[in-house]
């Protein structure tokens, strides 16, 4: 069985590629990269992450080892690629980040040691996680392969979309695996400009998200389980995940986020005064710690009241059906929100801020003008608060939102964009990973066929059995307690965890019921009586519509 190391992978997306990866191959990974332990496999073993602490000389040695070896690939990338100067309090910043980057480094280099690794898989490479290890690698000449999260980069599609000179594209690793054709013929075009050649390969497997968007999700149902007003205009912000490249970056790109966000609020409240709208704010989980998000949370609050929002809902998680249940995403940032929200069919406005380093650097009309999704105006590029506002208008009008819709769906059928599942798509990386290292192909089917009836996700162990009998527990107290919406996401909780689960099933249906929606009713029905023919609630309410 092949050997792989996984670095970098997300608690609440990732768990379908990582479950998969463990039915094709021995998985390593240090005990503190994955933050929530779901998967039990034999296959998934967590490597004790080395002690390492550096001498100064040693540290100050790996750091020109690393910087020479960037250097050396940016000039191979694009040689006429501007190199700015580090100024002191940059350097000083970037110290103790830079510090535990090269003892991650260090540490996976004494694990490559000691196992027989055969290939190295991260998500999102250019991190200060995941480059250490992507750069040891490939010294270490171990093959790399990057997942990244669909269309995130893709405006960067010709270097005249920057200000002032070319930067270095942000991939490290031997092979991108992209989600769309699109972006890939985007990134090749892009590397077609550098002297890069083929030692990088894009290929497209798709992306598997379990947070992704979530088509067989209605509007109704998504409302309903977020607590959303059903006949209100719902309009949702959604910030984006900020790399550390210091230990201060983060904290100031948030600050950018929470300002951007209050300029889309002021507008929304001008421009809807006289409709009834709510707002949902998706805050990045990345940022989500319970102090940065409760402050976030009520100064946010408070401003929405000011601007005329009278909802105003912020959520980290569920991002599946916050843009299920919306009719127009607002994103303040370049990010992979925007591609989920081109496949969940919603339109999109793009808000940079001027002050921030995007605002700065990249050519409004010249991404509004080279990129499909925003020559197609299926995404709007704004930088000023009356071109927010005019977006907003454009979106919220019927007939802009059909002509939206049928546009989205001729891109994706005319450039063969697939709607595949999670499942299908980390089977796709792992097929692909089992060929690229030589497996035989009958042990490649073999893995297809124990893939059916691997458990999802391992159903039937005591301790997951116990999280879903308390999870139904509290559903049913809240349920008593006349709670409905609360009652609604805790049942649907208890399906995340046990999707079999009858009880849980029938409450979502009479949930529905109630509320009116009875083709959503009969759905949740019908999922029983697949899982149970005899079942009584089913029946009787069944026989009846």
């Amino acid at each position: 069985m092949k050997t792989i190391f996984v670095a970098g992978f997300f608690r609440d997306r990732d768990v379908t590629l990582l479950r998969t990866l463990c039915e094709y191959f021995r998985v390593l990974m240090f005990p503190d990269e994955y933050w929530c332990q779901t998967v039990q496999s034999a296959n998934l073993i967590f490597v004790e992450k080395p002690q390492i602490t550096l001498s100064d000389k040693d540290f100050t040695y790996e750091m020109y080892t690393y910087l020479a070896f960037v250097e050396e690939t940016g000039k191979r990338i694009l040689p006429q690629a501007a190199h700015h100067p580090v100024h002191k309090d940059e350097m000083l910043a970037m110290y103790e980040t830079a510090r535990t980057s090269v003892e991650l480094a260090e540490a996976f280099k004494q694990i490559a040691t000691q196992e027989k690794i055969d290939m190295v898989i991260v998500s999102c490479d250019l991190t200060p996680e995941r480059t250490p290890i992507v750069i040891e690698a490939k010294k270490l000449g171990i093959p790399t392969l990057d997942i990244e999260h669909g269309y995130s980069g893709a405006f960067l599609r010709h270097h005249t979309f920057i200000k002032g000179t070319q930067r270095i594209v942000p991939f490290i690793s031997d092979f991108v695996n992209l989600d769309n054709i699109l972006e890939q013929q985007l990134w090749q075009e892009y590397y077609a400009q550098t002297q890069r050649g083929g030692t990088m390969q894009f290929i497209v497997n798709g992306t598997p998200s379990d947070v992704s968007y979530d088509l067989s999700l209605t509007k109704e149902r998504a409302r309903l389980q977020l607590g959303l007003q059903q006949d209100a205009l719902t309009i949702c912000i959604a910030g984006t995940w900020h790399d550390m490249n210091n230990p201060l970056s983060p904290l100031r790109d948030l600050f950018e986020d929470v300002e951007a966000m209050l300029l889309v609020l002021r507008t929304i409240g001008e421009e809807f005064s006289n409709r009834k709208v709510q707002v949902v704010v998706k805050i990045h989980p990345a940022h989500a710690t319970p102090d940065i998000a409760a402050e976030i949370t009520e100064f946010l609050m408070a401003e929405a009241k000011n601007y005329g929002i009278h909802f105003l809902k912020i959520m980290s998680t569920n991002l599946n059906a916050v843009l299920s249940a919306s009719d127009i995403l607002i994103s303040t940032a370049f990010s992979s929100v925007l591609w989920e929200g081109f496949m969940a069919l919603l339109p999109a406005v793009l808000y940079i801020s001027p002050n921030s380093w995007s605002g700065r650097n990249i050519q409004q009309d010249k991404v509004q003008q080279g990129n499909l999704l925003y020559e197609k105006d299926c995404i709007r590029f704004t930088t000023q608060a009356k071109e927010v506002a005019e977006a907003l208008r454009f979106f919220s009008r019927e007939e802009n939102i059909r002509h939206f819709k049928s546009t989205a769906e001729n891109i994706r059928r005319e450039l063969h964009i697939n709607e595949h599942t999670a499942v299908e798509k980390s089977r796709n990386i792992c097929n692909w990973v089992a060929n690229y290292l030589g497996l035989d192909i009958r042990e490649k089917s073999a893995f297809k066929s124990t893939y059916a009836s691997f458990p999802e996700p391992l159903l039937k162990g005591p301790e997951t059995v116990h999280i879903a009998t308390a999870k139904l527990r509290d559903a049913d107290e809240a349920m008593a307690k006349g709670n409905i919406s609360q009652a609604f996401a805790l049942y649907q909780d208890v399906l995340s965890t046990e999707p079999q689960n009858e009880d849980a099933l029938c409450a979502l249906g009479h949930i529905s019921h109630v509320a009116g929606l009875v083709n959503e009713a009969n759905i949740f029905y019908s999922t029983v009586l697949k899982i149970n023919p005899s079942n009584q609630k089913a029946l009787e309410f069944l026989s009846r519509h």
